[in-house]
């Protein structure tokens, strides 16, 4: 099964860093040598995850995965330790934990036949929410310890019949934004609270809204809603939501620095 994107389209990523003071750019002494970005690259023939720092690929660049099967969708920890990602080397898309220097890659979930996506960690690393089809019904949200034990189900707060990805935690662990296809064909983005299952719509112009990052109060996600991709971020009760990104080029799948000061 190919990986599903919100887009529903194959992005080329081109790393851009901006500041979230209102600079549109970094000069090179504001850069710090010392941060990494993990990325996917096909260039020698199939889907790997590569690093390099903020420098861009003019340093040293690392190969992590190295594997025949694809590999995508590298997930820091916040301790800056591992790395997790998605692959399909054992024969279907799942996910795997691996140090930050590539070694040691481990699937989460062994011997299951099942499909896992779009993880991502909980701020203090204990847990992952993602996205699988464990329960037969389709794209569902999940949360588990991040070493793969205690997988609860969040079915029973959303709708069954629809697709879903990209879950992210809030801040405080408490809650997750996600997208979820509407009966309409349109995606928009919902917040759900994990101790009681309120659940609120956060998007309500399409056709397209996905890849939510939640820094403080603030989501960051990206948008067609004006026919390109741009970068929007509101207010994390969908409040004021606001274009970023350079207008007329398409921008889109944002993570955040691991201060929270970059895109």
């Amino acid at each position: 099964m190919q990986k599903l994107s919100t887009h529903g389209i194959i992005w080329l990523f081109v790393a851009v860093m901006i500041s979230l003071n209102g600079l549109p750019s970094l000069t090179q002494s504001e850069l710090d040598p010392n941060l990494r970005i993990a990325y996917v690259s096909n260039r020698r023939g199939n889907e790997d995850i590569y690093l390099m720092t903020q420098n861009g690929e003019d340093d040293p660049i690392a190969n992590l995965t190295s594997h025949p099967a694809r590999d995508w969708s590298p997930v820091w920890s916040p301790q800056g330790d591992k790395i997790m990602f998605s692959s399909n080397r054992d024969g279907r898309d799942t996910l795997y934990i691996m140090n930050a220097d590539g070694t040691d890659p481990e699937p989460i979930f062994e011997d299951e036949t099942f499909n896992d996506y779009d993880a991502s960690w909980s701020p203090d690393g204990s847990k992952i929410a993602f996205v699988s089809d464990r329960l037969g019904t389709g794209r569902e949200l999940f949360t588990a310890n991040s070493d793969g034990t205690d997988v609860i189900s969040l079915v029973e707060f959303t709708n069954e019949t629809t697709l879903k990805g990209d879950p992210i935690w809030s801040p405080d662990g408490q809650e997750i934004a996600f997208w979820e296809l509407q009966n309409n064909g349109e995606i928009h983005l919902y917040r759900l609270t994990l101790d009681g299952g309120l659940i609120q719509l956060l998007t309500d112009r399409g056709p397209y809204n996905g890849s939510p990052a939640w820094v403080n109060d603030v989501i960051y996600f990206d948008t067609n809603r004006e026919g390109l991709w741009y970068i929007y971020r509101m207010a994390d009760n969908g409040d004021f939501p606001q274009g970023i990104s350079t207008s007329g080029v398409n921008s889109g799948r944002v993570s955040v620095s691991p201060d929270g000061s970059r895109l």
